[in-house]
């Protein structure tokens, strides 16, 4: 993401949260802004965002389980 290049990580996040709300859930979108999270070291937000994607729908239980997992480490 050229956001994240020129280090405007906020503004990556809210044009990954724009994307999610058009596609319902991308699990792609998913998986970038579980990483800008990181990124941000907002480990509340990675742990919501697991606990989320989670919750959601049984399509996304894994990419759930797979967050969960990486916020432990």
């Amino acid at each position: 993401m050229a956001y994240v290049l020129a280090n405007e990580i906020e503004r990556a996040v809210s044009t990954v949260e724009q994307g999610l709300n058009r596609t319902n859930g991308s699990a792609e979108l998913l998986y970038e802004k579980f990483f800008l999270y990181l990124v941000q070291g907002r480990m509340d937000a990675v742990v919501e965002l697991a606990q989320q994607t989670r919750n959601g729908s049984p399509a996304n239980e894994s990419t759930g389980l797979f967050f969960e997992a990486l916020a432990r480490l």
